[in-house]
């Protein structure tokens, strides 16, 4: 082989070399990527408010901690709904292994989080596991203990992320321990909020999260959810005017920008339904 082939042989190698590097190595850090799916937590204490906020609230709340990890990616509640429902109206409550393998496939999750809470004598115990969605083996099972809701909260997010090997740096911590709201009852608002939504009921939803922003102005989760509404049902009106004629709105445009909200749209439909 002449010096001027090997030199050619030798290039072509090192381009091949560069092409698999570039093409592989985005794939291979792709695959590292984690994704969890929070299911709702079972609580059955017999008072409603209670199981609301142990409940749904909770999942919400450890949801939002742990979508503050960059190292990690989180399935958000309202995609696991149907699934939640169909646990809630299940007999046992058990979640069954192909519904485990579906949740893998539909949100491309790794690992699946289930609890359950109990109440007693003043104090609260929650046990939860996480669950590989490929292979069904418990990775991790959980359990924690106090008097603080807010405290066991926030010591979940953390036996979470350290149980699937996640670090915990200084920057996570600190995110992971500020608090939304320190009002009890504003939680407790969000949290009926919640389960009225689930239910469909999204007017008695906004009720309640609208009174858990009087009580905590500075709690920001049912903020979320009341610009959320403000933006849907703005976006329903004007369909609905439009649909009815463009002369409508034109006509009635003081009442178009001063009512862009749940209350509003209501308002909107009793006035359209008299063109």
């Amino acid at each position: 082989m002449t010096g001027s082939a090997k030199k050619i042989k030798l290039k072509f190698i090192s381009s091949s070399i560069f092409f698999l590097h570039l093409v592989l190595i985005p794939q291979v850090a792709f695959s590292q990527e984690l994704t969890i799916a929070v299911l709702d937590f079972i609580s059955k204490t017999g008072d409603s408010a209670m199981d609301a906020m142990l409940s749904v609230g909770t999942t919400e709340t450890v949801i939002t901690d742990l979508s503050n990890v960059q190292e990690l990616t989180v399935v958000e509640r309202t995609r696991l709904r149907d699934i939640n429902n169909e646990l809630a109206y299940s007999l046992t409550g058990m979640i069954s292994d192909e519904t485990i393998l579906r949740i893998g496939r539909q949100f491309g999750a790794s690992y699946l989080v289930v609890g359950g809470w109990q109440q007693f004598a003043g104090r609260y115990r929650v046990n939860c596991r996480i669950i590989s969605t490929e292979t069904l083996e418990i990775i991790a099972s959980i359990k924690e203990t106090g008097s603080n809701i807010f405290n066991i909260q926030d010591e979940i997010s953390k036996s979470l992320l350290s149980n699937i090997g996640i670090k915990i740096d200084a920057q996570t911590r600190q995110a992971l321990e500020k608090r939304d709201t320190i009002s009890i009852e504003a939680f407790q608002e969000f949290s009926k909020g919640l389960v009225a939504i689930d239910k469909g009921d999204n007017e008695t939803g906004v009720q309640h999260m609208k009174e858990a922003e009087r009580i905590d102005p500075t709690f920001q989760a049912p903020k979320k959810y009341l610009k959320a509404f403000s933006k849907e049902s703005f976006e329903v009106s004007k369909a609905i005017i439009k649909e009815k004629g463009g002369k409508y709105i034109q006509k009635h445009s003081w009442q178009y920008t001063a009512y862009p909200t749940i209350g509003g749209m209501g308002y909107f439909l009793a006035l359209a339904s008299d063109i």
